[in-house]
């Protein structure tokens, strides 16, 4: 397994490209429908386009009828959970 650090988020989380021999697992999961791309900090049209594609064939996360981004349900349960 290799890890390619692509930088540091505002939470200093480190981001990056995981592989697995040649298989790049980031790109692997999109097309898969198991993971988002997110198109606010990620412009990676390879990203872009696995992931249009497994929304169209409904794959994974997308044979739900309205999945939510993990971003949004995070920002509607934190506005919830405010006093």
């Amino acid at each position: 397994m290799k890890l390619e650090v692509a930088g540091k988020d505002k939470y200093r989380r480190t981001l990056g490209h995981v592989f697995v021999g040649e298989t790049w697992v980031n790109l692997a999961q999109v097309k898969r429908g198991f993971a988002w791309h997110y198109k606010k900090y990620s412009k990676d049209a390879e990203l872009g386009e696995a992931e249009a594609k497994a929304r169209e064939a409904r794959l994974g996360l997308w044979k739900d009828a309205s999945p939510v981004a993990p971003w949004d349900w995070r920002s509607a349960n934190k506005k919830k959970a405010a006093p």
